[in-house]
């Protein structure tokens, strides 16, 4: 009992000194008590001594802290806290053994036998977009379908990395439509979620063609807006005259945004009669092609037509997308 007190007046210095917090002492003393109150346990027999100096290299032999200072299991567990709080643990945060320390142990090493879904980003390209097509549009690879007596054809084109969102691009077409309809790339804003991707966006019509239900011509292009954005070229024929120009699509944190057509080519030659050599207005032949010039990423850029009666038409940013400010465009139809 004796060794029980000497310990305990140790604890209270320790306590008193800073070393040890008074929930620290008072777990400390508990236990000291609890183990004065318990009957002593059986003696084990003392194995015999080995003298390690005579093999060379081998481990110093094993000390009983017990067998030495005659105390009990929770005595030597106190003065293991004790030699600790004297060796400097109390000043290295790092080294302070704690009950959540033992928590984040366990944590560490079930995370460590736990093997972590790999990230989406890391998969090949083509399971990439098999997994994207899935979550978007139900399937994979190209789908026909009928709308009414119209054919449609509809399939994912490609996976984008963008910072804001991973974006799937489709396409669908419409070969059986009219001369005035249109297919379309499609875009869909997907985020990764529990090792699938969910969809946080859906815009199946985000880039329209220019006739026949044909997919437009595009590419992705940082040329003309702050952030990546789908870039259509095409033209469009009826009665003889003929107009093209590209469609700017902005791929932003809350959309795709699509600016007015950027016009840049137009055409009467189509609808010029061979014995007047005029078209139905009156007008002569007439064939303007346009260049775009001082682009401004995300602010303007204009479209230069060169030659005889050259001009130049100006788009401006506003509201988030491109729009003519010089007036009604001479390159239309």
């Amino acid at each position: 009992m004796t060794d029980h007190l000497d310990a305990i007046e140790r604890l209270h210095r320790l306590k008193e000194s800073g070393v040890l917090s008074e929930a620290e002492f008072a777990e400390q003393k508990a236990r000291l008590l609890a183990a004065a109150a318990a009957p002593a346990p059986k003696p084990e027999p003392v194995p015999p001594q080995v003298d390690y100096a005579a093999e060379p290299g081998a481990p110093p032999p094993q000390r009983n802290l017990g067998a030495i200072f005659g105390l009990g299991a929770a005595s030597v567990a106190v003065l293991g806290v004790l030699a600790w709080s004297f060796a400097g643990g109390k000043d290295d945060p790092s080294a302070q053994p704690s009950a959540s320390a033992g928590v984040a142990a366990t944590d560490a090493a079930a995370a460590v036998a736990t093997t972590a879904a790999p990230l989406l980003s890391s998969l090949p390209e083509d399971e990439r977009l098999r997994l994207a097509a899935m979550a978007a549009l139900g399937f994979s690879g190209t789908r026909r379908s009928k709308d009414g007596p119209q054919l449609v054809i509809t399939k994912p084109l490609r996976v984008l990395d963008l910072p804001f969102a991973t974006v799937l691009l489709t396409s669908t077409e419409r070969p059986d439509d009219c001369h005035a309809c249109t297919g379309f790339v499609g875009v869909y804003y997907l985020t990764e979620a529990d090792g699938e991707y969910k969809v946080t966006g859906k815009w199946p019509e985000a880039l329209s063609g220019w006739g026949w239900g044909t997919v437009p011509e595009w590419k992705l292009s940082n040329a003309y807006t702050r952030n990546p954005a789908l870039v259509g070229k095409g033209s469009y024929t009826g009665q003889g005259y003929t107009c093209g120009g590209i469609n700017i699509v902005e791929l932003t944190p809350k959309g795709p945004v699509e600016s007015e057509v950027i016009a840049t080519y137009a055409s009467n030659a189509g609808a010029v009669d061979p014995e007047t050599g005029t078209d139905m207005g009156g007008n002569p032949l007439r064939e303007l092609e346009g260049q775009i010039v001082g682009v401004k990423p995300g602010q303007s850029l204009q479209v230069k037509v060169g030659g005889e009666g050259g001009f130049t038409e100006t788009y401006q940013m506003k509201g988030g997308k491109f729009v003519r400010t010089s007036g009604e465009t001479k390159l239309g139809c």
